[in-house]
């Protein structure tokens, strides 16, 4: 069995796309996925499953999901592996305001150009990007930030899901945990 952690793209976000947590475990449960948990009401969630096939077991929960609830989000998944090997990843000091800090998860592997082109933003925010992830510290917060109005998948070739450090934090304690 493979743990997972599911990242829903544009999941419960401002009241669209409503998906209640309890529902969504069942869903998972019902596709035969084990040991179904959540976090939080936006999407997070950790299961264990047979299937090693990142690309099949996505599309296959982002279907149910579109069949059960009339929209198909981008699922993207993380091992706890990969989730920890990303935090490692960090690149901002301890100084850091955890719930300032965004990790997008990406779906592919960013564009190379796309990359250096937002890594070169200028403004209060401080970017990084890897191949899988989009660090951002927003020193100001993300609400009036700029660089939120920045197409970044479009930038980077890839969709993507962000998530504050608290939040990818928490999840893998979650994963590792019995």
């Amino acid at each position: 069995m493979t743990t997972w952690i599911a990242l829903l793209r544009a999941v419960n976000v401002g009241g669209n796309n409503l998906i209640k947590m309890s529902d969504l475990r069942d869903l998972l449960a019902g596709l035969g996925l084990e040991n179904v948990r959540t976090h939080l009401q936006s999407g997070n969630a950790i299961f264990s499953a047979r299937s090693r096939d990142r690309g099949k077991l996505s599309e296959q929960i982002s279907g149910a999901i579109h069949q059960a609830h009339g929209h198909r989000p981008d699922v993207i998944l993380r091992t706890p592996e990969e989730l920890r090997r990303a935090l490692g990843r960090v690149p901002f000091d301890g100084s850091a305001d955890p719930s300032k800090v965004l990790i997008s998860f990406l779906a592919g592997i960013a564009d190379p150009e796309g990359a250096r082109s937002l890594a070169a933003f200028e403004g209060p925010e401080v970017v990084a990007v890897h191949e899988t992830e989009v660090f951002v510290y927003y020193p100001e917060g993300a609400g009036r930030s700029k660089l939120s109005r920045v197409p970044m998948e479009k930038i980077l070739g890839t969709r993507g899901t962000a998530r504050n450090l608290n939040t990818a934090r928490k999840l893998l304690e979650m994963a590792e945990s019995p």
